[in-house]
């Protein structure tokens, strides 16, 4: 087991907090208001009590429950698309372009190097970063362009809490 755990009630996750903090919060009875524990990442989140009542969102490498609030417009200096991350991971995000595009050929190329600026639109917090394209794919008239980073930007990570 793990020292540092965090726990999770109501769809948030609270923590980081130490066996000494366990101990503290079981004896104040803080402990019976939350639902869930991780313990040990590579275990995952584990119910406190019988009967979980609602899952708390995963920050590993799957996307959280909730949509993220957050606009993006990406570009490489010649053509630039206003749109929003629809999911990410430590390593990388997914693009989606606002507007559906007929175009047959995609704005950028795998392996090209890119900008993206990000607006968190509930905390009005934006962050740019370089990023790389390493995939795209077009459903349905939606480009959806996979960037890869070297680490979550901030205000992603206040997005997916």
């Amino acid at each position: 087991m793990y020292e540092i755990f965090f726990l999770s009630k109501n769809g948030k996750v609270y923590g980081p907090f130490d066996s000494s903090q366990r101990v503290k919060m079981q004896q104040q009875a803080e402990w019976s208001t939350f639902g869930w524990i991780i313990n040990d990442p590579t275990i995952g989140w584990e119910c406190l009590w019988e009967k979980p009542i609602e899952i708390p969102p995963f920050h590993g490498k799957k996307t959280p429950h909730k949509p993220l609030a957050l606009t993006a417009l990406c570009h490489n200096y010649k053509h630039a698309l206003s749109g929003k991350i629809v999911s990410f991971s430590s390593t990388e995000c997914i693009f989606q372009p606002y507007r559906p595009w007929k175009r047959v050929q995609p704005h950028f190329m795998p392996g090209e190097k890119l900008v993206l600026n990000l607006l968190h639109t509930e905390t009005h917090v934006s962050e740019s970063l370089q990023v790389q394209l390493l995939t795209y794919k077009r459903e349905k008239n939606v480009w959806f362009y996979t960037c890869a980073w070297h680490s979550v930007p901030q205000c992603l990570k206040a997005a997916a809490q």
